[in-house]
């Protein structure tokens, strides 16, 4: 429901009660009032921009967690005979620059790989790595993916012992999402020759093979796939992007799936998602481009030069295709949200493979505009893939550009491209979110921010997802605020239902929350913490919920569960309160 007055979304004035609220703050920056466009400057030095000829797709990540995106690259091709090649990672020195990791089986294995999607699928608190590969061979039941467990010390373990690496299958793309909301990731892998893997989470870092239901046994050549909560119920649905090859390819549709929850799905058989056709559908992102509070949806085309299609989400769980007033070229092999020049409304950069990139600028009342300079006017070269991310951590989006080589009879080579944003004066807010209930990494979870922008109030609204292909990660949500000082209120609303309120947070900050822990009481006196191994809570105690006195300090070594604590003296003859505060 929205307002009529503001056409901005009428969110419930509800909260549940937390345990406890941990925020942190980093990264104080400019606080000058100005509205103005962004300029970008290609780097030209250092591995990121010196290397490529093979890369399909790039995403920004903090796989080290020491506080600014780092970089993996997947690299393969398309075609035989292309050689098989290792993929790139970037650890980011925290000064502007990176260092190519040449150590570990990330690094290592030489795949044909597609694409790479992150997630914490052990809750141990390190970013894990799905990398899809394709393979080098003309058999697509040999091709196997890869698992890269963080092992939390800038390291990686190649996993071998789950349906992950054992399936066959020429895959495109894989992506994680809770589907059935037990605070577990589970993975959707995709293929253009082979049938489609979900895996379902079982909790204990090992995964179960769905082989019933529509989403599996609704085969179709696929490119990609996209978790993302269309409907705004609170769980995440799915499209899944089919297409096999170029013109002369059958026309295709795509799939789009309702999530009913417990882990059933609704196949979606009307309206634009599932009526359009195309060859080679191949990359989608979700983003709420118009600041009504629901996501809208952009698919590409592919590189055969039919039209790309912007869908707007009516607020009632359909879509209108956006036909006029909004011109957003054809064919594309990726695409990427991002409000890179901080005022308030998404932008949108199209990676087009050879036909030249495209960066639009939101207008701010549904248009867009196309930008001649800075990362659309490069020519030359085969981009494949795209992703924005703040490396630098000065509160503007910059950009990676992933170029490569899709098919053996084409020969446009050229390295991959970096984009510094050089930035203005206009204000931000980044948000980075710890799951305790909901998966640790908190995909899934909404982030909405309120603020005064150029003297209106305005919402936006950011969905934790790790994207499609590998484009549009968007694991560190960012908000630019233009002239104003603060956020009215932060809004996050998890997975697991939790919703936290935050008010009067200023801007320029990166802004770290932690989902409050879930209490349970099964007997008097006999708390149990419902939280990710490693992590550690005080206990304290009150009787008019005025003054705390602590009585434990207790740390969760259990995978699954959470951890126990019980009173030695409850029950007393007086009512005793318990909060569990995270330390």
């Amino acid at each position: 429901m929205k307002s009529p007055m503001t056409n901005q979304p009428l969110l419930p004035v509800w909260r549940t009660r937390v345990a406890w609220l941990a925020v942190t703050a980093a990264t104080m920056l400019s606080m000058l009032p100005a509205v103005g466009q962004s300029t970008f400057t290609r780097i030209t030095t250092g591995p990121i921009a010196t290397e490529g000829k093979y890369s399909n797709r790039g995403t920004w990540v903090d796989y080290d967690n020491d506080g600014d995106l780092d970089l993996f690259v997947a690299n393969g091709g398309y075609d035989w005979p292309l050689p098989a090649k290792a993929n790139y990672l970037y650890r980011n020195d925290g000064s502007g620059t990176f260092t190519k990791i040449t150590s570990g089986a990330v690094v290592e294995d030489v795949e044909q790989s597609h694409s790479g999607a992150w997630g914490d699928y052990d809750n141990d608190g390190h970013i894990d790595l799905f990398v899809s590969n394709l393979g080098a061979e003309e058999d697509w039941s040999l091709y196997r993916n890869s698992l890269y467990r963080n092992l939390g010390d800038g390291t990686f373990m190649k996993i071998t012992n789950t349906p992950l690496d054992k399936d066959g299958g020429y895959h495109s793309a894989g992506s994680w999402a809770d589907y059935d909301s037990d605070g577990h990731l589970d993975l959707l892998a995709v293929s253009w020759g082979g049938p489609r893997l979900l895996y379902h989470n079982n909790g204990d870092a090992t995964f179960t093979r769905i082989t019933e239901g529509t989403v599996v046994t609704n085969e179709t050549a696929a490119v990609g796939a996209v978790w993302a909560d269309y409907d705004g119920d609170g769980d995440q649905d799915l499209l899944v992007l089919n297409g096999e090859g170029g013109n002369q390819a059958p026309p295709r549709r795509n799939s789009f799936y309702r999530n009913e929850g417990g882990g059933t799905f609704t196949p979606i058989t009307t309206g634009p998602f599932f009526e359009e056709e195309s060859p080679h559908f191949i990359n989608a992102v979700c983003g709420d481009y118009d600041n009504d509070g629901d996501l809208d949806v952009y698919v590409c085309y592919g590189w055969t030069g039919g039209s790309n299609f912007l869908f707007q989400n009516n607020g009632d769980g359909t879509f209108s295709k956006i036909t006029g007033g909004v011109e957003l070229s054809t064919g594309a092999m990726a695409a990427a949200w991002g409000d890179y020049d901080n005022d308030g409304f998404l932008d949108l950069f199209l990676a087009r493979g050879m036909v030249g990139n495209q960066l639009y600028h939101n207008s701010g009342d549904g248009t867009f505009t196309q930008i001649a300079t800075g990362p659309g006017a490069d020519t030359g070269y085969l981009s494949l893939g795209c992703d924005w991310g703040d490396y630098d951590n000065d509160g503007f989006l910059d950009l990676f550009v992933a170029n490569g080589n899709a098919f053996k009879a084409q020969s446009q080579w050229m390295n991959n491209f970096l984009y510094h944003n050089d930035g203005n004066t206009n204000r931000w807010l980044k948000v980075k979110l710890v799951g305790t209930v909901s998966n640790r990494a908190a995909i899934g979870a909404k982030v909405r921010v309120l603020a005064s922008l150029g003297g209106t109030n305005r919402w936006q609204l950011r969905e934790i997802s790790v994207g499609c292909n590998c484009s549009g990660h968007n694991l560190l949500p960012h908000f630019g605020l233009r002239d104003a000082l603060k956020a009215d209120l932060v809004r996050i609303e998890w997975p697991s239902g939790i919703v936290q309120e935050l008010r009067d947070v200023p801007a320029n900050q990166t802004l770290t929350v932690t989902e409050p822990a879930r209490l349970q009481m099964p007997q008097p006196g006999q708390l149990h913490i419902q939280c990710w191994k490693g992590m550690v809570f005080g206990i304290e105690t009150s009787s008019n919920l005025l003054t705390w006195t602590p009585l434990a300090t207790v740390t969760n070594l259990n995978l699954m569960g959470g951890v126990q604590w019980t009173d030695a003296e409850a029950p007393g003859p007086a009512t005793r309160f318990y909060r569990a505060v995270k330390q």
